[in-house]
């Protein structure tokens, strides 16, 4: 399922890695949506959500306390299985890592790299 990022206004950034919000804000959060907002930490994510108290823990501790914070949600992906609305599961995709790649000439002499270019060049991962 396609979910779009949304916002709503957090009652309370917590010293620490807790979130509270109103009960209706808290119903549209999953484990895995990441939030983008005064006092919490870049590339947080959401590690539990609490139903009950409306509070949500952050898998990064936020950088500041604050009240009536305007929160960004980027949602990730879901998935409902069978259709019941209580068995939604994160779709796990990770954000990319770059690759470094190093490119360098292996000693030789030009009849030996007369056969290609390619043929005599190493690439270190």
């Amino acid at each position: 399922m396609g979910r779009n990022t949304f916002q709503f206004v957090a009652t309370t950034v917590n010293a620490g890695s807790t979130i509270t919000m109103g009960a209706a804000d808290v119903a549209k959060i999953l484990v895995s949506d990441s939030f983008v907002g005064t006092g919490i930490a870049s590339d947080a994510v959401v590690e539990s959500i609490n139903y009950g108290t409306n509070i949500v823990t952050m898998n990064k501790p936020n950088t500041a306390s604050g009240s009536n914070v305007s929160v960004t949600v980027n949602a990730s992906p879901a998935r409902i299985i069978d259709g019941i609305l209580t068995k939604i599961f994160p779709l796990e995709v990770p954000k990319p890592e770059p690759l470094d790649v190093t490119v360098s000439q292996v000693a030789g002499t030009n009849t030996e790299r007369a056969l290609g270019h390619s043929v005599k060049f190493l690439t270190e991962n």
